[in-house]
């Protein structure tokens, strides 16, 4: 076997930062966001039905937080 052709394992124990293994372009991407990271999760896993379930809870998030505003007389209307 060639010697040059084997890799060691990265070290668990050694920071990120100084290993050499890593792909450069990983190192200079962006953070790409966590909406958008969650939108290539449901699209690569195809878990679409979770997509209602935090709009659901999103919509409701965003009452709850108006319902201690002065915009609560209104919303107490839509129940």
């Amino acid at each position: 076997m060639n010697d040059s052709m084997e890799s060691k394992p990265a070290d668990p124990q050694t920071p990120s930062s100084y290993r050499t293994d890593e792909a450069p372009e990983m190192r200079e991407q962006e953070n790409p966001g966590i909406i958008r990271e969650f939108l290539e999760f449901l699209r690569e896993e195809k878990k679409w039905w979770i997509a209602p379930l935090l709009i659901a809870l999103a919509l409701l998030a965003i009452v709850a937080a108006l319902a201690g505003t002065a915009a609560a007389p209104f919303i107490y209307t839509l129940y």
